[in-house]
């Protein structure tokens, strides 16, 4: 287990190449910047990993402090 260097306000991200190889990190972060509802963030990351092609699994598990 390690610390989160975010501090309290940090989020990790955990998913598979279906989303990063489709969704570039700026975009994640974007993403979860403007979206507070976890639910929400994870279905925008989901949405736009399916308008990039989608062409592969895409697991999301998304964790806030």
């Amino acid at each position: 287990m390690g610390e989160d260097p975010g501090g309290p306000t940090g989020a990790w991200l955990l998913c598979t190449d279906g989303l990063t190889d489709l969704v570039s990190v700026d975009d994640m972060e974007k993403i979860l910047a403007t979206h507070t509802n976890d639910e929400a963030a994870v279905h925008a990351l989901w949405q736009a990993a399916m308008a990039a092609g989608g062409k592969d699994n895409i697991s999301i598990v998304l964790a806030r402090a």
